[in-house]
């Protein structure tokens, strides 16, 4: 990734995440945040095993399986498209080389992801992230939404679009709207 696309990336997300600190913060000093939830958490919880016995429903193992096999995917989409923006090969060695690490990065950061259970233990991180308001995290996905738009609009963009194509984006937008209606978002 150049140096200008990962600086670009870092300000995003360090608007990001300082924006949603912000609305908290402004949130908080309007009164409109309700900490009176927050009283009865401890600030650490330990588990009981087994406390509501064991068993694997293996009817979860299959689509937790076939989503870290999505993310491979889409990492392989996402390191294309950056390629594609960086005027960075997506074909040969180096691409390869690319990919290989991509995925790898991305299975460490899902491994990192499960560990995050740990904050279980702490009942009162949860309890802060329980009270974000709603409209601090709607304003987070109307950004984060957009930019996987634009980036989506740019790889189409850059792309030749032939009538298969035109079909597939298509019945995407299509069954994306009328998912929208039906759960009235």
């Amino acid at each position: 990734m150049s140096a200008a696309v990962h600086d670009y990336l870092q300000i995003s997300l360090n608007s990001l995440v300082l924006g949603m600190m912000v609305g908290y913060i402004i949130a908080a000093l309007q009164g409109k945040i309700d900490f009176s939830t927050m009283r009865n958490l401890g600030i650490i919880t330990v588990p009981i095993p087994f406390k509501y016995g064991f068993a694997i429903a293996w009817s979860y193992v299959v689509p937790m399986a076939l989503l870290y096999l999505i993310t491979t995917v889409e990492t392989i989409g996402d390191l294309t498209a950056t390629s594609m923006i960086s005027a960075q090969p997506v074909e040969g060695e180096l691409y390869v080389k690319r990919i290989s690490g991509s995925i790898l990065g991305d299975g460490i950061n899902s491994t990192i992801a499960g560990l995050f259970v740990i904050f279980g233990l702490f009942p009162i991180v949860g309890g802060i992230f329980s009270i974000i308001p709603h409209p601090v995290i709607g304003g987070a996905m109307i950004v984060m939404a957009g930019t996987i738009a634009a980036s989506g609009i740019r790889i189409i963009a850059t792309s030749t679009i032939n009538r298969r194509d035109v079909l597939i984006i298509a019945i995407s937008l299509g069954l994306g709207m009328e998912l929208c209606l039906y759960l009235r978002c």
